[in-house]
Parts: C-alpha cells; sequence; structure tokens
C-alpha cells in the first residue's frame, strides 16, 4: 500500500510539474521572454523577490554589466539555495549562453520552456568503477562544448562548488580548475558573483525546499509559485576578471587539490568571506 501511495504521489506530482512547465512555456513565448533578463524579471515580480546589486552605483558598474553581455567567458556564482539562479539569469541580456546543470531532466525542461538549446548536462558523479571511464568520456565531451562555446563568443554560466555549500566546506570542484588552465584564454572573462547567503537562505525558508541546478524549484516549483508574503532583497556583489588573473595563481601547480584550494580562497578574499577550514 505505501509503494502504492508513494507512485501515485509521483505521478500527480509528475503531471502537475509537466502542466506547469508548459504553462511557462507559453508564458515565454507569449510575453517574449526567451531572453535571461527578461525572464528573470517577470519572475522577481511573480515570487516578490528583488536583486539589490552592490556596486549599481559605482562608476565602473555599467562598463563590467556591458562586459558580461558581450564578452566570451564565464559567469560563476557560489549557491546557497535556489533564488540566485534566478539572480545570475536577470544579469544575462544575451542569448548565447549555455548553462550547466547536473539533471538531465531540468535541462530538458530549460531546454522546452525557452525554445532554444540554453542547457548544457554535467555527467553525474559515480563510484562505480564500470561506469566511472564513461562518465570521464561524456565529461570530456562537455568541456569540449564548453570550449567550442567559448571560442565562438559565448558565455558559459555555472556554479564552480556544484552547489554541495550546505552539507561541505566551500570548495570549487576540479572543473573550474580544468577549465582555468586548459580551456579559457587569457583574454577571456571570468564574472564571478557573491549572492548574500542569508537573504536566499530567507526566500528557500518561507516558500520551499531547495532543487538541483542552475534552474531550480525556484522556477519550476513541484505544486505552485505563490509569491512570498512580503519583498524579499537579496544582496549581490560581483567582480569582473580576465582569465589570466587566475591562471598566474596555478600556472605551477600540477595537484588538482591544491589547484582547487587556491582558486577557491582566491574567489573568497575576492568578496571577503573565509569558508576553506585551515589545514592541520
Amino acid at each position: 500500500m505505501d509503494s502504492l501511495e508513494k507512485h501515485r504521489g509521483g505521478s500527480v506530482r509528475a503531471a502537475v510539474r509537466e502542466k506547469f512547465i508548459q504553462a511557462v512555456r507559453d508564458e515565454v513565448a507569449e510575453k517574449k521572454l526567451s531572453v535571461p533578463k527578461a525572464f528573470a524579471e517577470e519572475w522577481f515580480l511573480k515570487l516578490n523577490i528583488e536583486p539589490v546589486f552592490a556596486k549599481q552605483k559605482t562608476a565602473e558598474f555599467a562598463d563590467m554589466r556591458h562586459k558580461l553581455n558581450t564578452e566570451s567567458g564565464i559567469l560563476i556564482a557560489n549557491h546557497p539555495g535556489g533564488a540566485e539562479s534566478l539572480i545570475l539569469a536577470g544579469m544575462v541580456e544575451r542569448t548565447d549562453v549555455k548553462i550547466l546543470i547536473e539533471d538531465p531532466t531540468l535541462a530538458s525542461q530549460v531546454s522546452k520552456i525557452f525554445g532554444q538549446d540554453y542547457a548544457l548536462t554535467v555527467p553525474k558523479f559515480t563510484e562505480d568503477p564500470e561506469n566511472r571511464q564513461n562518465r570521464g568520456i561524456e565529461l570530456m565531451r562537455m568541456v569540449q562544448d564548453i570550449q567550442d562555446h567559448i571560442r565562438k563568443g559565448g558565455l558559459v554560466v555555472f556554479y564552480p562548488t556544484a552547489g554541495r555549500e550546505e552539507a561541505e566546506p566551500f570548495m570549487f570542484e576540479n572543473l573550474f580548475g580544468l577549465l582555468i588552465q586548459r580551456v579559457l584564454k587569457h583574454e577571456d572573462m571570468v564574472y564571478a558573483c557573491w549572492i548574500n547567503e542569508d537573504d536566499v537562505g530567507s526566500v528557500a525558508n518561507e516558500r520551499i525546499s531547495r532543487g538541483k541546478g542552475a534552474f531550480s524549484d525556484t522556477m519550476f516549483p513541484p505544486v505552485n509559485i505563490n509569491a512570498l508574503k512580503s519583498k524579499k532583497l537579496i544582496r549581490v556583489d560581483e567582480r569582473y576578471s580576465k582569465a589570466s588573473e587566475w591562471q598566474h595563481l596555478v600556472q605551477n601547480v600540477a595537484s588538482r587539490d591544491e589547484r582547487s584550494t587556491i582558486l577557491t580562497t582566491h574567489f573568497l578574499d575576492a568578496f571577503e568571506q573565509k569558508d576553506i577550514p585551515e589545514s592541520a
């Protein structure tokens, strides 16, 4: 009986989600929301959240955003919850974008809604030795897709920690170091954001539990899209840099773990954050 009820619940949930996705897809087409920024701004209103950009009143802000939306490279951020996915989308006024998403179902949903292939699926980690080699091949294929996209002048958006910040110390995955050392050219952009964890947490606590990937349950909730009772402000700091700055830090580093630690520390220091435990 329990398994039957669980199956029924899963079927209902899937049906509701599919109808919701179709409704969002129709709205994207009707209101012409295929550009990430336009979509995000529509959903800021729906969800009653508002990004507050720390550098918005500074002299360099307009130039930074212009570079974000015209140069080739990557856009990275911490990933404390789900609302940050919309925040990043709201900064992007271009359509030559690829977003790394670990959940293949979610990646498919993103493509369906926007009517274009915004998503790149990240091969899931496995402990199974038989499947590890296949994952390695898929991972290299994904890295090649990233390189090809950037070489064409595009932007790749992802979370270097792969969203594993709640259960583990804040640490970048090896993929970020691989892109820094082997994929990005010196002049490619590395646009980094720090999204206030407490602000995102307050949104998640009032609404729903977090989902997976670059576009999470903030956009694709399992049941409804009820707005927050009061507007939530989400503070964001951002920093523009060239890949050469990051490459210089690890140019003589062979160890992947050491490379990840150095790059993570550089990211945290840029936003005056400390989350890496000291060595014993």
